[in-house]
């Protein structure tokens, strides 16, 4: 894997990790203090100095994430899936057809 593949990799492994912690503390108050515990994690392993050994780390990492995500993943609420998602029904013209917001 070359160098740039790798740091794209820890990159998304880095926001999936934050993705999950905000999912399990919805407050800013209790997810921050998580979100610098995982900076610290991240920044510990910043220096391994063989590539074989950094893909072992992002293995686990990946692994870690599958083992804590949250089985109720927290949704915007104008997202898809969320608690208002299409609430409201689009106006209909007198033809039938839906009205463009």
């Amino acid at each position: 894997m070359s160098q740039t593949a790798h740091v794209a990799r820890v990159r998304s492994i880095y926001r999936r990790a934050l993705k999950t912690a905000s999912d399990w503390y919805l407050t800013l108050d209790t997810w921050r203090p998580q979100a610098l515990k995982i900076r610290d994690r991240f920044e510990a392993n910043r220096n391994v100095p063989s590539l074989r050994e950094a893909e072992q780390l992002c293995d686990a990492a990946e692994k870690e994430l599958e083992e804590y995500a949250h089985p109720d993943p927290y949704k915007f609420p104008l997202a898809p899936g969320g608690t208002k998602w299409e609430r409201s029904p689009f106006p209909m013209v007198s033809d039938g057809q839906k009205k463009d917001r």
